[in-house]
């Protein structure tokens, strides 16, 4: 009989970048890292710059700001954005990962929508690249 030497796989709770996936089905779906670094509230108001194509996104307690649209209180979250998406002809952006920074200026959480990250290349815990 063969004998296994079983090594037990913990994740690490710290593990990645904060980032957000945009889909083509008009949803943005943000990644645990994102959560547990940013926080996030009940709802979220979208900003777009067409013209620098770069996106922003601002996290509020109620729904009586203009725009606000409901997010679920989850690890990893996602909210449904399709006229967002058709407004500022972001379709082309769609299917890919984009990492996330706070605008000191306006304190928008922003995504570059030109430079899109590949999700197969993350660091592995031991600094090399895992393909």
């Amino acid at each position: 009989m063969t004998t296994f030497k079983w090594i037990k796989f913990i994740p690490s709770r710290t593990r990645g970048e904060p980032r957000l996936f945009l889909s083509r089905r008009g949803f943005i779906t943000l990644n645990a890292a994102f959560c547990r670094k940013f926080g996030i509230n009940k709802y979220v108001v979208l900003y777009c710059d067409p013209d620098a194509k770069v996106g922003a996104m601002e996290f509020v307690a109620d729904e009586s700001s203009p725009g606000a649209i409901k997010v679920g209180q989850r690890k990893i979250t996602s909210f449904r954005c399709t006229s967002y998406m058709d407004e500022f002809d972001l379709h082309t952006f769609a299917d890919k990962h984009y990492a996330v920074a706070r605008d000191q200026e306006t304190g928008f959480l922003m995504f570059n929508l030109v430079k899109a990250i590949d999700p197969q290349r993350r660091k592995t815990r031991q600094g090399g690249i895992r393909k």
